[in-house]
């Protein structure tokens, strides 16, 4: 397509011309329309079937090798010439072998992801392609916090289907059970007296900035690690840390640490 060259030198002649008011209007507005133009034409072909591929595993070996394949099969094309063609399908095995290799690797992972998203809380348990997430109820009905924020990640790591989301509402503690690690959930409606019991887990989740004491807290619930998740405020967070280190207790910040994964072998 010819026109992102057009508005290339439209933008160089807008450049150019930026000391002469109304030709710089005039290639401006020719700028603005192209642009429109362009973005219009790239949401049509988007529809047009076949024509976005999804779920490929891709890498810097991957990418390396289906540029490579593109540039083999157009030069046997235009120079009709059969080693080009023998490279290509050679190059084209080796793709296709380190797909499969991935899928393979991917059937069979198992992991929980605490996103860093700000301001909201979110967990994916992942088993094998599937998944399934709990998060806030605000994150969970917006599509475009997860189109932005949860699905790139989902694409890491290969994950096609999502098998349910919870949305947390009401609930001042929420336990999860995932592949033989328990996960204690905890938010801002957790209230000290209605602990009853000691609870033993895995992993503690603070989220939505609970009133919390990190010593009481450790002598309520014993816990391997703590974490706080993107939905706390960072002042109260960098309070916790000191706490836990006082206590000597493990801790992790996404907001500082970015989102913190663990996977289970």
């Amino acid at each position: 397509c010819a026109l992102p060259i057009l508005i290339l030198f439209v933008e160089i002649l807008l450049i150019c011309f930026s000391g002469v008011k109304f030709v710089a209007l005039f290639f401006g507005k020719l700028t603005s329309i192209s642009i429109i133009l362009m973005n219009k034409w790239i949401m049509m072909i988007d529809h047009l079937p076949f024509s976005l591929i999804s779920n490929l595993y891709a890498d810097l070996t991957t990418t390396i090798l289906l540029y490579s394949i593109v540039i083999l099969i157009s030069l046997f094309f235009l120079m009709n010439n059969k080693n080009y063609l023998k490279w290509t399908m050679l190059l084209f095995t080796i793709f296709t072998s380190l797909q499969s290799i991935a899928k393979y690797k991917y059937q069979h992972q198992k992991a929980m992801v605490v996103y860093n998203i700000p301001n909201h809380f979110s967990i994916d348990f992942i088993q094998g392609k599937s998944c399934f997430q709990i998060s806030d109820s605000v994150l969970g009905d917006s599509s475009s916090l997860i189109k932005y924020n949860i699905e790139p990640s989902r694409k890491y790591f290969y994950v096609i289907d999502e098998k349910s989301r919870i949305k947390i509402n009401g609930q001042s503690i929420f336990m999860v059970n995932f592949l033989g690690k328990r996960i204690v959930l905890l938010d801002s409606r957790f209230l000290f007296e209605n602990l009853n019991r000691v609870i033993n887990t895995d992993y503690l989740i603070i989220s939505d900035n609970p009133q919390i004491n990190i010593c009481e807290l450790a002598a309520k619930i014993k816990f391997k690690k703590i974490i706080f998740d993107a939905s706390n405020k960072l002042w109260k967070i960098r309070k916790w840390k000191k706490e836990c280190e006082a206590l000597h207790l493990q801790c992790f910040t996404v907001q500082e640490d970015g989102a913190f994964v663990m996977k289970v072998n």
